[in-house]
């Protein structure tokens, strides 16, 4: 998450119009009112005509605004926030924050108004919300500390010096707010993809009779200048505006031209008739041809020198990901184990693997590539991984009964969460953890991705619905922390989900969530003896179980107590082209805020008693539906709704992007009221 810089605060001598979300948080919002000017005018009188006092104006100032912002003090581009304590204006903030959640950004574009919704919305119970953090946040604790600390810092006459001027000039701050910028642009280089295209540069490629090398030509594009817009975005915050942008499309120059190209021609066709080589890895060779070579070398142009020819290192580590590496890799596979009839059996061996070192073969090829001299073979660097074996002690006795055990239900689930579960619960079955050894399910479970072999969920960004992973995996996560809860091992990670989920209930509050890289489920085997974990699904059913050797310890746990129960509000409607105008589909169930609790008490042979409390806090989360929205017509070029003369969509040269300022609102959007 990028942080906006961290501004000064400023003085002006005159006053914009405040924008109307937060002029009308102002207007509607009940603060106590003010009653210490009154008190203040008199003490100073009375301080000045008795004693002339300095010590007694500022006595008099921090009297009546102890714990609160100092008079003169403006907030964004015309908040007066003088007086304010911190619980104020933090309801003050909080108001805005929740105004831009549910109203969003606003961009006009030829097609008509554009929302996108700063915060992303997870159909999926098992991602943690805070995982799909919002693109902007306003920090009100760090917003109230700068205002309060106009007229307070200093030594003592810069203090008064300070505090005297606030009666003469306005002193203006910026909020605090974070906004991160790369999932912002990568979303709006998503919404605003009918907008763009991209410019085409002048590129060679083989003749049909793989002989002859043609250039193709270049070709320029149009699109949205999405870090402008951002910057847009950024300074509308700083002085707390509704975020709206008006759109306008700029050429986008290609990068290499024809000319460039033709520059380059004899180099190419002398590189691709020469440099066809073959590369080995492992006990494999592989065979090169013209068009890998043709692919592998690009033109670069820095402004001011000639053009050159350069590695393509992007495409080399493709070809080398996935055309080499499965042919010469070797998966590494870790010891697991089974029970049959009351002992430890193997299952699976020990295997060390083979990885391809994609960063030294692509520095290979490289070399190779450009070299003077020919080079007829390049061999590529295969690196070994080695397995992980943990002993059982020595004996297979050692693991020889249950300490733990849980069983979920799961009854419901969707098809891709069913079969994530599955194969969760398989990377699990059968793993050792030895003795003294900390458990990590994120590590043992690995990238949690399509490569792995799970499959995606859905989250609402904007207007549109996307894949994340990681649906089912907690069910996973939630039942293993059940069996170890009840085995007695020390826990050493642990979080909630944010969100009530059915699935883990009843009990409320006895669940894990997990989300690749973090949140994590890790616990510690202390037992003296290894761990064998083991996990399996029964019908709708996941059941767990962990082996070892009992030591003696006793375990109790508590029913988790709920309190504070607050009911989820009215439905959240959102607008979505990802279905048929008019039709509307129901994603999430409503859940109840709550907050739960329990204790487990682990008794150790030696008498010594260890409690562990797990607490867990669940917000309201109202249920979520969507609804096909129609598309926007587009208007034929050079006309608009009332038939008067526009600007054409497709630009004829650089178009400026209109300030919101110097934008008319043609939208029947509302700011707040």
């Amino acid at each position: 998450m990028k942080k906006s810089k961290k501004p000064v605060a400023k003085k002006r001598t005159s006053c914009v119009k405040p924008s109307a979300p937060i002029e009308a948080v102002m207007a509607t919002h009940e603060f106590p009112k003010k009653k210490g000017w009154g008190l203040f005018i008199i003490s100073c009188i009375v301080g000045i005509a008795l004693l002339g006092s300095v010590p007694l104006f500022t006595w008099s100032l921090d009297t009546v605004y102890s714990n609160k912002i100092l008079p003169g003090v403006t907030l964004g581009k015309n908040v007066a926030i003088s007086g304010l304590t911190r619980e104020e204006l933090t309801t003050l903030l909080n108001e805005y924050k929740k105004y831009l959640d549910e109203q969003g950004i606003l961009f006009e574009t030829p097609q008509g108004i554009k929302k996108i919704l700063p915060s992303a919305i997870t159909l999926n119970p098992d991602i943690p919300l805070d995982q799909l953090p919002p693109f902007i946040d306003i920090d009100e604790t760090h917003t109230f500390e700068r205002a309060y600390s106009i007229g307070r810092t200093g030594s003592q006459l810069e203090q008064l010096l300070g505090r005297i001027g606030l009666f003469f000039e306005k002193t203006y701050i910026e909020p605090v707010f974070t906004l991160d910028e790369d999932a912002l642009q990568a979303t709006l280089k998503k919404e605003f993809i009918s907008f763009q295209k991209e410019p085409q540069d002048a590129r060679f490629e083989l003749g049909e009779d793989t002989k002859d090398i043609r250039i193709v030509e270049d070709h320029t594009g149009y699109g949205v200048d999405i870090e402008k817009i951002v910057e847009e975005i950024k300074e509308q915050l700083r002085t707390l505006q509704y975020p709206r942008v008006s759109l306008r499309l700029a050429s986008l120059e290609p990068s290499i031209t024809k000319t460039d190209a033709s520059f380059l021609k004899d180099a190419v066709y002398t590189l691709v008739n020469k440099k066809p080589f073959d590369i080995a890895a492992g006990k494999k060779t592989f065979e090169l041809t013209k068009k890998n070579i043709l692919e592998w070398a690009e033109i670069e142009k820095i402004s001011g020198t000639l053009p050159r020819l350069v590695a393509n290192t992007e495409a080399i580590g493709e070809y080398l990901t996935s055309t080499i590496a499965p042919e010469v890799e070797v998966v590494t596979k870790d010891v697991k184990y089974e029970i049959q009839d009351g002992k430890v059996v193997t299952f699976q061996a020990a295997q060390d693997g083979k990885e391809l070192d994609i960063e030294a073969s692509i520095q290979k090829i490289r070399a190779a590539l450009f070299s003077a001299n020919d080079t007829p073979l390049v061999e590529l660097p295969l690196v070994e991984t080695h397995a992980q074996a943990p002993t059982i002690d020595g004996s297979e006795l050692t693991i020889k009964e249950i300490i733990g055990r849980a069983e979920t239900s799961f009854a419901g689930s969707p098809p891709n969460r069913l079969y994530n579960i599955g194969v969760g619960v398989n990377k699990i079955n059968g793993l050792i953890i030895p003795n003294g050894e900390p458990f990590s399910l994120i590590q043992a479970l690995g990238e949690i991705d399509a490569k792995s072999g799970f499959k995606p969920e859905l989250v609402i960004k904007g207007s549109k619905t996307t894949p994340e992973y990681g649906g089912g995996l907690c069910q996973v996560s939630t039942t293993l922390f059940r069996a170890v809860a009840y085995g007695g091992l020390p826990i050493l990670e642990r979080r909630n989900h944010s969100f009530r989920v059915g699935y883990y209930e009843p009990p409320v509050g006895f669940d894990a969530t997990i989300y690749f890289p973090k949140p994590d489920f890790r616990f510690l085997n202390d037992t003296g003896y290894s761990i064998l974990i083991q996990a399996r699904v029964e019908g709708t059913k996941i059941k767990m179980e962990l082996w070892g050797v009992r030591d003696g310890r006793k375990v109790e746990v508590d029913t988790p107590t709920v309190f504070n129960i607050k009911k989820a509000g009215p439905t959240k409607i959102i607008e979505t082209t990802d279905l048929a105008p008019g039709k509307k589909k129901c994603t999430e169930k409503a859940h109840n805020g709550a907050d739960a609790i329990f204790e487990r008490r682990v008794t150790y042979p030696d008498g010594e008693l260890k409690k562990d409390i797990f607490k867990s806090h669940y917000v309201v989360w109202p249920a979520v539906c969507l609804i096909g929205k129609a598309p926007e017509p587009v208007m034929p070029e050079g006309s608009t709704e009332d038939g008067s003369s526009t600007q054409s969509l497709l630009p004829s040269g650089t178009v400026p992007i209109t300030s919101p300022s110097e934008a008319t609102t043609t939208s029947n959007e509302k700011p707040l009221e």
